[in-house]
C-alpha cells in the first residue's frame, strides 16, 4: 500500500513537472479598458494569420494580424458593448482561438464568442439576477413517426409558484438546431436579465428542432421519414415541421405546463427558416 502511494506521488509530480515545463500561452481574447481587443495567437512556423468575426460594418470582416517573434497578434476596437463571434483564419483554413473556451455553436458554425462589456452586453452576458431553468425534454411525434428532443425555457420563481404563463415558441434557422437558441442565441440570459428589468414578462419558451428528419442536435442525428426536400432548400420548408408544432409540441405544452392556452398568450417567432415556419 505504502510503495503504490508513493508511485502515485512520483506520478502525480512528474505530470506537474511535464506541465511546468509548457510554455506560457498567450491571452486571447484580451479586452482593455478602453473595449480595444488584442487576439494572439503562437505560431512560430505559420505564415500568414487573420481574424474573421462579426464586427461593425466599419471593419472589414477579416482582419490580418501581424506576427511579432513567435506570436500573432491583433489590435481591433475600441468596439461597441455586445457579443461577437470570431475565428482565426490560419493560412487560409478557419480554425477555433484555442486560447479562448468560450464558443457558439449553430448547426455547423462554431465560432469563439466574445463579450465586450457596457450596456448591450448586460442582456446577453451572465448577471447576478434570478435564473429560470432550462430543460432538455423528449417528446413523442406521431406526425413524423419518432420521439424527438426541445428545450422548455421556464422563468424564475415557475416552480414555486402555481400560475399560469404566456408561452413562446422560438424556432431556428436552416441547417441549426435546438441547441441554437441556448448555445449561440443566449435566450435564457437574455430572459433572464430582461425579466429582472422589467421588461419582458415573465414566459414560458420553447425551442424545438424544426428539422423533420432530424431527432435532435447533434446533426449526425439524423433519420429518414420520408419527408420531402423542398425545391432549392432543406427538409425545414416541406411543411412537415409545422405540422408536427400544431399536433404534437403544443399540445404537449399544455398538458406539461401552465401556460395560458389562448391566442392572446400563445405566441411564434424564428430566425431565418424559422421566420418561414411561422407563416
Amino acid at each position: 500500500m505504502l510503495r503504490k502511494t508513493r508511485m502515485g506521488i512520483l506520478f502525480c509530480g512528474f505530470v506537474s513537472f511535464l506541465y511546468s515545463q509548457e510554455p506560457s500561452a498567450p491571452k486571447s481574447p484580451e479586452v482593455l479598458s478602453d473595449n480595444s481587443v488584442i487576439f494572439r495567437l503562437k505560431a512560430p512556423n505559420l505564415e500568414t494569420v487573420a481574424v474573421s468575426g462579426t464586427w461593425p460594418s466599419e471593419y472589414d470582416y477579416v482582419q490580418p494580424m501581424e506576427k511579432k517573434d513567435s506570436i500573432f497578434e491583433l489590435t481591433l476596437g475600441p468596439l461597441p458593448s455586445g457579443m461577437y463571434e470570431y475565428t482565426f483564419l490560419v493560412d487560409g483554413i478557419r480554425v477555433l482561438d484555442p486560447n479562448n473556451k468560450e464558443v457558439t455553436r449553430d448547426g455547423t458554425h462554431i465560432e469563439n464568442r466574445l463579450m465586450i462589456p457596457g450596456d448591450q452586453a448586460d442582456y446577453y452576458d451572465v448577471k447576478s439576477v434570478p435564473h429560470g431553468k432550462v430543460t432538455s425534454l423528449w417528446y413523442d411525434s406521431p406526425v413524423t413517426g419518432s420521439q424527438r428532443r426541445m428545450y422548455v425555457y421556464t422563468p424564475p420563481g415557475y416552480d414555486n409558484t402555481s400560475k399560469s404563463y404566456p408561452v413562446l415558441y422560438l424556432l431556428h434557422g436552416g441547417g441549426g438546431d435546438e441547441d441554437g437558441w441556448i448555445t449561440r442565441g443566449r435566450a435564457n440570459y437574455i430572459l433572464d436579465n430582461m425579466i429582472a428589468k422589467n421588461e419582458a414578462e415573465p414566459m414560458i419558451v420553447v425551442i424545438t428542432n424544426g428539422d423533420p428528419k432530424n431527432y435532435a442536435a447533434p446533426l449526425d442525428m439524423s433519420i429518414d421519414r420520408g419527408v420531402p426536400e423542398a425545391p432549392g432548400i432543406n427538409t425545414m420548408a416541406s411543411k412537415k415541421f409545422e405540422k408536427s408544432l400544431v399536433e404534437d409540441v403544443i399540445p404537449f405544452v399544455e398538458k406539461n405546463y401552465r401556460v395560458k392556452d389562448n391566442a392572446q398568450n400563445r405566441a411564434i417567432t424564428g430566425f431565418s427558416m424559422g421566420g418561414y415556419q411561422t407563416q
